[in-house]
């Protein structure tokens, strides 16, 4: 913190001061001015269907921009389709249109208030920065297709491609003269976690676990055919279609009856509920049970005997403040996954895949890119495998590099949107290499002499008796020890900036650092350590290269992309047979292929 000014500075050093100050000030302007940013917190659409087959959309965008001109949505339309009456509004205002004579190259202030269509998009001002909603009103005409057998919507109400994934959205289709409904129409939706269903006479889609990049609301409606007097005729069945969507989702094609009547599909419901409420009758039963076991096992004193012997990360570090471990505990990280579980520290299975992936760059095995794709060349981030440094030995990194290897394509790459798709459909990979970490770890401080199975006898008192029930083995002297190496090197790496030498600026033995600081949840931090004390540390490390300044928070990217899309995959949304004959419920993650509308969007 800078301190006052001295009374004997030179004249000279009194008026450098306010220009010194300013200078400071006109960089961080600038910095502000540039830092662009945008955050798509919230998307609503409303479709009112037409008895043309046109269909009039009003979508609200709740968005956060800084350092930006305008927002775009692009539609990929079908040949007899097109936009027309694009209006915006913010705030009660209605913008000026500016039809097809819209200028991206427009100042912020040339740009405000006023909206207008480039080719495929739709643009509009973003007149005021910060938290604004905007309200967007457009039609589209023929948005209801006629296949060979039925009519049909199957359009990206949220694509892909935007810039930014919303965290939530809602969409809804309604029809004054032809009221949705299970009678006569059939539905499905792919691109998300959450829920399709008719509701009095609409259609209703929502989200229930914020988007990720990549993620999507696609949905296929059925209409029976010549219901709207719609000019875009295709040359395909409706099946055809719902075959193709059904492509890598969660609906089963073997599953989906085509000529399944209302009754039918409720029946199909009815055994569905049936089956559920049987599991749930016993659930409720094992409920009790478990809620009667776990109520003996808190007891107070069962609480303080965990306490003391086995307390969590923070509250040892604690009572060893000041105590610190220079040297990284054990063999190598993976031999610690059971002793950082037994100390709680928070959101494990990520940190061990942000510890692997971490591990096998610097091993010289994975590396990182930036590639660009898509119409508008929106950019993420891709894997790059070379099997020819893949030599280690340690489990659970063999059974990671297995899983990249597969999820992979020929050129050894690996995007974002395929990892992602890949652990949702191979969930299994996943879930084995983190099973690994557990049991190799047990297994390896068992034979190290850091933990034994539990004894009816044991020379400590009976607290650590009932403590290691709780944890189901108990640790020796060793094992102790051992735990607290770790927790005395978490003191270290938090502290790394205060207490370490000058000299030990070694950003080898660094990278390595920052691997055990992931496992411990705290890599952000201490990579911030290493910039205090060299402030070159990202650019010289292993972990940034090919021209780009990679930080930690890029392989974390990766790493809780993987996590989320296991959890996603392993939730309780279940497809069953009815949802795969278009009755609603649960969305699925993946599928949707051959759908219309989509195209990205953003800010520029």
């Amino acid at each position: 913190m800078v301190g006052r000014l001295r009374p004997s500075l030179s004249v000279r050093s009194k008026l450098l001061w306010p220009l010194v100050l300013l200078t400071f000030f006109c960089l961080w302007t600038v910095q502000t001015v540039y830092a662009a940013d945008l955050d798509i917190k919230r998307i609503e659409v409303q479709v009112e269907l037409q008895s043309d087959g046109s269909a009039d959309i009003q979508e609200t965008w709740q968005v956060r921009t800084e350092g930006y001109t305008e927002l775009y949505k692009a539609i990929e339309l079908a040949s007899n389709q097109a936009v027309e009456d694009f209006q915006v509004s913010l705030n009660g205002r209605t913008f000026d249109s500016l039809g097809t004579d819209w200028d991206l190259d427009a100042s912020f202030e040339e740009k405000a208030f006023k909206s207008g269509q480039n080719g495929n998009e739709l643009n509009w001002g973003i007149s005021q920065e910060g938290n604004q909603t905007y309200q967007l009103s457009y039609r589209i005409k023929n948005f209801v297709m006629q296949t060979q057998t039925d009519q049909m919507i199957y359009w990206q109400f949220v694509s892909p491609d935007l810039a930014d994934s919303p965290e939530n959205f809602s969409v809804t289709i309604a029809s004054a003269d032809h009221p949705l409904s299970l009678e006569t129409n059939r539905i499905w939706a792919f691109g998300y976690s959450g829920r399709v269903d008719f509701k009095e006479g609409r259609v209703e889609a929502r989200n229930d676990q914020p988007l990720q990049q990549g993620d999507a609301c696609i949905l296929l409606v059925r209409i029976p055919s010549e219901t709207y007097a719609t000019q875009q005729d295709l040359d395909e069945t409706f099946d055809d279609y719902v075959q193709r969507a059904f492509q890598g989702s969660d609906y089963n094609y073997e599953d989906y009856d085509p000529n399944a009547t209302y009754d039918d599909i409720k029946k199909m419901q009815a055994s569905e509920e049936d089956s559920s409420a049987s599991w749930m009758i016993g659930g409720v039963v094992l409920l009790a049970g478990v809620t009667a076991i776990y109520t003996v096992i808190n007891s107070i004193n069962n609480r303080r005997a965990l306490r003391k012997y086995y307390p969590d990360l923070e509250m040892r570090s604690r009572e060893l403040e000041g105590q610190y471990e220079r040297q990284a505990p054990g063999e190598d990280v993976f031999m610690g996954y059971e002793l950082l579980d037994n100390l709680s520290v928070a959101d494990l299975e990520e940190n061990y895949t942000t510890a692997c992936i971490l591990t096998l760059v610097k091993a010289g095995a994975l590396s990182l890119e930036e590639v660009e794709e898509g119409l508008f060349n929106k950019k993420q981030l891709a894997f790059v495998l070379d099997p020819n440094q893949a030599n280690f030995t340690a489990k659970p990194l063999i059974a990671f590099w297995d899983l990249l290897m597969s999820a992979s394509d020929d050129q050894g790459r690996l995007r974002q949107k395929d990892l992602k798709n890949y652990i949702r459909k191979n969930y299994q990979d996943y879930e084995s290499f983190l099973k690994l970490c557990q049991t190799d770890s047990k297994a390896r401080l068992q034979v190290g002499g850091y933990l034994e199975g539990l004894r009816l006898k044991t020379v400590k008192s009976a607290d650590f008796q009932r403590a290691s029930q709780q944890v189901g083995y108990q640790l020796t002297e060793s094992g102790f020890e051992m735990r607290d190496q770790w927790v005395k090197f978490y003191n270290y790496l938090k502290d790394f900036s205060l207490i370490n030498e000058r000299h030990a600026l070694e950003v080898g033995l660094w990278d390595q650092l920052l691997i055990y600081a992931s496992a411990l949840g705290i890599a952000d931090q201490v990579e911030q350590e290493f910039v205090k004390l060299n402030p070159d540390y990202v650019k010289e490390s292993t972990y940034s290269y090919n021209g780009r300044q990679f930080t930690y928070a890029d392989y974390y990217l990766m790493s809780r992309l993987m996590n989320n899309s296991y959890h996603q995959a392993t939730s309780s949304h279940t497809i069953t047979q009815s949802m795969s004959s278009g009755g609603g419920g649960f969305s699925s993650m993946g599928g949707g292929g051959g759908s219309f509308g989509g195209g990205g969007g953003g800010a520029r």
